[in-house]
């Protein structure tokens, strides 16, 4: 018999879902990744942090450096809010879609 003043597991992909549904705001954090090149199996290094953790971002800003060879790339804000860097030292080895950091509302800080 079930227990009606336990709450009900609710899976974390669907979990916005639900949360949607009883009329609560829910805003998931935005990941960032290192976009997608001509060139898929080319490393990347995580040559400079633009951004520190903590600051606030409009989207499209410039957030880290990236480079492979003699190109150098920025990875951008895909949205609005407060970001929050990886746990990735200078100079890491990234590939394509790796996280190098996520960007939360001003409400998650």
């Amino acid at each position: 018999m079930a227990n009606f003043l336990t709450r009900p597991r609710i899976p974390n992909t669907r979990r916005s879902q639900f949360v949607g549904n009883l009329g609560v705001t829910a805003v998931m954090a935005q990941l960032v990744k290192v976009p997608e090149f001509e060139l898929p199996h080319v490393p990347w290094t995580l040559c400079a942090w633009l951004m520190a953790t903590g600051s606030a971002v409009v989207a499209g800003d410039s957030l880290c450096e990236i480079s492979a060879g003699d190109i150098s790339v920025e990875a951008v804000a895909p949205c609005s809010g407060v970001f929050h860097r990886a746990r990735l030292e200078l100079d890491a080895v990234l590939k394509v879609g790796d996280v190098v950091g996520e960007i939360r509302s001003a409400s998650e800080r």
